[in-house]
């Protein structure tokens, strides 16, 4: 049984291609010789600092989830993972990320009740995009998109 997480972790950081802050989970590529599960941890080391999380769920099918089959060959895979915030590893003032050269992520903590109206003031107020992944979680979650 999964239980329903009280906030979400998600990352924003500047993505020349659309000229914005993007807010989005964090992501990365799988290494050569990396599982997914293995890659979904190190990315969260890298992008936050958490290093002791429990993957709960993956979907990962054989080669992953097409992100955009009538442009690329580009496919994905989401990894669902739980922290114990009660681990002294985990708490924000121990958290010690290490993001590659050139990232300059920010990381957004945002209770679940508060995250349509948090990413509509993120889109309105500050002028971020919102990546689809985020837009379809909160959409399936209060059945509703947030603006475009």
């Amino acid at each position: 049984d999964i239980s329903k997480p009280s906030e979400l972790l998600l990352v924003h950081q500047f993505r020349p291609p659309v000229n914005a802050h993007v807010v989005e989970f964090t992501a990365g590529l799988v290494d050569a010789g990396e599982s997914i599960e293995a890659a979904a941890r190190r990315e969260l080391k890298e992008e936050v600092g958490y290093t002791d999380v429990t993957v709960v769920d993956s979907c990962t099918r054989h080669r992953g989830v097409p992100m955009d089959p009538g442009m690329s060959n580009s496919c994905l895979a989401m990894v669902h993972v739980e922290v114990d915030g009660s681990d002294p590893s985990n708490r924000p003032s121990s958290l010690h990320a290490t993001p590659e050269d050139g990232e300059e992520i920010s990381v957004l903590r945002i209770p679940i009740p508060e995250l349509h109206g948090a990413l509509a003031l993120l889109e309105q107020e500050r002028g971020f995009l919102i990546d689809i992944a985020v837009a379809s979680y909160a959409a399936g979650l209060f059945g509703r998109g947030t603006q475009t």
